[in-house]
């Protein structure tokens, strides 16, 4: 679907999409929200994070599954596994997707989560 191609004004689309190009997702700034307390499934100690910040006047939340391992916590290497209500855009404004949105949104996540990493460590220690 093409909106248009540049998020420079805030609007608003019918899906609830904040649609960006990816130099735009670069310039969101996200701070950490929360981390909810992880549980075990199939042997396997999973969490999950929200960020959230904002763009153009509208609000972005970022929310990602991540993995407990013995020498902390690391992010999923699934781009599915992260929920936003951002939509990555081409140069001519149409949407990539998902999963396109998603693997952009790890790539940043992972500064956030390295950055976060030790207050997330923490978190999980506390429960």
């Amino acid at each position: 679907m093409i909106l248009r191609q540049s998020t420079s004004v805030a609007y608003p689309s019918f899906d609830r999409y904040l649609r960006v190009t990816r130099t735009e997702l670069e310039d969101i700034s996200l701070e950490h929200l929360w981390t909810d307390q992880p549980s075990s499934a199939d042997g396997r100690t999973l969490g999950y994070t929200e960020w959230s910040g904002s763009y153009a006047g509208r609000v972005v939340s970022v929310a990602c599954f991540w993995r407990l391992y013995a020498d902390g916590p690391s992010l999923s290497s699934d781009p599915l596994d992260v929920s936003t209500n951002v939509m990555l855009v081409d140069a001519k404004g149409y949407d990539m997707g998902t999963h396109e949105t998603g693997n952009a949104f790890l790539a940043i996540l992972r500064m956030h989560f390295s950055s976060s990493g030790e207050a997330l460590a923490q978190n999980v220690q506390r429960h």
